[in-house]
């Protein structure tokens, strides 16, 4: 882990230096804003499944409309997203093909909920029930909402970090509406990528309306291995990898003045060659994804103070990865192997929410239903040692893995002036949900929200909020054994625990948001978050050997498997900051800085050593061992991060961007690293 006096000192030289630089352009500010007298749009966003101006939102809202996404460097949705405060993209700007995990506000990266277009996108068919983000392209996108923190009561599991939701493309004028997008670059000696996008809708005047997208992008030539062989006879195997995904989606729909109806469908591929293992090639290896997503969405106000808003989505993923035999020497020799596995997953979601609108009182109730299947099979056939053939084939038929999750849950908005009308500028939201869970029973989470309007321009805010997140599939089920090399035996402990409890979360905030003469905004959040029953991948050890023998001894077996067990509590707490003005006609400035840091617990209880067998336990993320109750400071993969933005607009057709982005230490099991980047795009329109 990084050395902790070290952090605290980077901690308060880097707000010292984000104050600091941004003071002039404060006084700037003011003054230029005095002369331009110009106002900013009004952005109204659903934080709270109600429109709402983001100003009279008590929570740290980020809005990025489609002028926003047209006027950024962009070309992909991690990039995009990992550019805002509180969040950080492990594999952005990495090996195009590599895994994407969203990590916001220092929780972990299956605790982020993503909605596209109402539906909650998930992946059953992985460890965690994440989402790849390199899946989604951001082409057809029209909209992003980034509503940081805990929002399990109105959005469900998964959410205690905070929520994504995407609304992508369909026509909003009458007649054709058509963006076209195309990309494409070389690196390396052979390397080189294309990625064209276009969107094409057409709304008739009677209210109908249709929309049609497509995304391809293909990077050839990749090789993100290192040669550290310098025998020039060795074997190296080396070979270039490729990387292609495409979507395509469709959306039919109607829309009148009292509500909107729509269907639509969407299609995501990914064909991806892996390499052996961490920096070692492999030429026959290859995994394909697909996933397949049916989804409606129905909103209406039948009358004036009603709104109801129904959607309802199917999804199916599908993982397929083929390992054939690979070239193990000089003369061409294979390792007479072959593996195939393929995981699936379906999810099926509905919710139904409800809103009724007075002046000073504003209540909500929704439900919702969700239910997920996964399933696994895997061949593997060997050869090597012949006549001994290894032929294995599994899945899990008998096993079922499924969950069903059904909820209720409500929301009041409350205004001051019920009591008294110079309480007016006062608001207070609260709200709860009750679940029921087919495998853990019931949970039952909660929030306050109050906020007060200092001025027209001015908000402060403090929430309190109760989360969740549901264990995955896999992690509930994963039937796998561990079968010790010296006596062919089995602790009888699955790598799936049934057991395990969802994580439970309570959150804090605290925040200022602040208009700057209609030319500009800040905002200003505290954040402390400590999530219990944290689930946790650990490994299993001799109980009977002390830890500093483990292993040592290559005749005797010390392992003992590996398991998914609630380890004990996660705490994070930070700040963040975001600035952004218009100095003048020609020039715009942006900066954020997000600040996170954390601990962990590990607690010490009999359950523990009864799921365990009474093994040791070695926590897999971060290598410690829990033999007894203990604390680890500080998180893995959970940076601090600043960016700096410059937007310069001297012509009409012509933008520069000036950008300089800052990723800081970044403690992990084996690694600590930081980086700089500067940047410099030109817009041509």
């Amino acid at each position: 882990m990084p050395n902790q006096s070290k952090m605290k000192k980077e901690n308060i030289l880097f707000i010292t230096a984000g104050f600091t630089m941004l003071f002039p352009v404060f006084v700037f500010a003011q003054h230029a804003s005095d002369s331009i007298q110009q106002t900013l749009k009004e952005i109204n966003i659903v934080a709270t499944k109600t429109e709402k101006n983001k100003l009279e939102t008590g929570r740290s809202v980020t809005v990025l409309t489609q002028k926003d996404l047209q006027g950024s460097v962009y070309s992909t949705l991690a990039e995009l997203l990992s550019n805002q405060e509180g969040i950080y993209i492990t594999g952005n700007s990495q090996t195009p093909g590599t895994n994407e995990s969203i990590f916001m506000r220092g929780s972990n990266s299956n605790q982020t909920a993503i909605f596209v277009d109402g539906i909650r996108i998930n992946d059953g068919s992985t460890v965690n029930n994440t989402i790849d983000l390199s899946e989604l392209p951001l082409g057809d996108v029209e909209r992003i909402e980034i509503i940081r923190g805990s929002h399990s009561t109105l959005f469900g599991s998964s959410a205690i970090g905070g929520v994504i939701q995407i609304s992508t493309f369909k026509p909003e004028k009458d007649g054709l509406n058509a963006r076209i997008n195309v990309s494409a670059g070389t690196f390396e000696k052979d390397g080189a990528s294309i990625f064209p996008s276009a969107s094409v809708g057409y709304k008739f005047k009677n209210g109908f309306y249709l929309s049609a997208s497509g995304n391809f992008q293909q990077v050839n030539g990749l090789d993100a291995t290192v040669d550290t062989i310098t025998d020039p006879f060795a074997f190296k195997n080396r070979d270039r990898d490729d990387w292609t995904k495409s979507g395509a989606a469709g959306q039919l729909g109607y829309a009148w003045k009292k509500g909107d109806a729509s269907i639509s469908f969407r299609n995501a591929k990914m064909k991806t060659d892996i390499d052996r293992s961490a920096f070692v090639d492999d030429e026959n290896y290859k995994l394909d994804f697909e996933r397949n997503t049916f989804m409606g969405n129905f909103n209406i106000n039948p009358i004036k103070k009603l709104e109801i808003f129904l959607s309802g989505g199917y999804t199916r993923n599908t993982r397929h990865a083929i390992n054939d035999s690979s070239i193990m020497n000089i003369q061409g020799g294979t390792d007479h192997s072959y593996a195939e596995d393929r995981y699936e997953s379906e999810n099926i979601s509905s919710d139904l929410f409800l809103s009724w609108k007075e002046k000073n009182i504003v209540p909500s109730i929704g439900i919702s239903y969700q239910e997920e299947k996964m399933n696994q099979s895997n061949y593997y056939y060997s050869a090597l040692y012949a006549p001994f053939i290894t032929d294995l084939n599994t899945n899990l038929d008998s096993i079922h893995p499924e969950t069903r999750t059904n909820s209720i849950y409500a929301q009041l908005e409350l205004s001051g002036a019920l009591l008294n009308p110079k309480l007016q500028s006062f608001k207070l939201i609260l709200g709860a949900r009750h679940i029921q869970h087919s495998k853990f029973g019931n949970e039952f989470v909660w929030e306050v929200n109050p906020t007060w309007q200092l001025s027209n321009n001015s908000l402060i805010y403090f929430s309190y909020s109760k989360g969740f997140n549901a264990p995955s599939l896999y992690q509930l089920y994963a039937p796998d054994l561990y079968f010790r090399y010296d006596d062919n035996s089995t602790t009888g402990i699955s790598r799936g625990n049934d057991k395990l409890l969802p994580e439970v979360s309570e959150s804090y905030e605290f925040g200022l948001k602040q208009k700057i003469d209609g030319n500009g905004f800040f905002g200003l959040s505290f954040f402390k978050s400590i999530t219990s029953d944290q689930i946790d991948y650990v490994y299993l050890w001799n109980q009977g050997i002390p830890i500093d023998q483990l292993g040592t001894d290559f005749n005797r077996d010390d392992y003992r498997g590996d398991l998914y067990l609630n380890t004990g509590k996660q705490t994070t707490y930070g700040l963040e900051f975001s600035f952004e003005n218009k100095i003048n006609e020609f020039i715009k400035l942006h900066f954020n800085l997000s600040i996170v840091n954390g601990y962990l617990d590990y607690i010490e209880s009999e359950t523990l050593k009864n799921q365990t067998g009474g093994n040791t336990v070695q926590i897999y993320n971060n290598g410690a061992f829990l033999n007894t109750a203990t604390r680890t400071q500080g998180l893995t993969r959970r940076p601090n991060t600043a960016r700096t933005e410059i937007h310069i607009h001297p012509i009409e057709n012509l933008k520069a961007i000036f950008g300089l982005n800052y990723v800081g230490s970044r403690g992990d099991v084996h690694t600590i690293q930081q980086r700089v980047r500067l940047e410099l795009c030109l817009l041509l329109r």
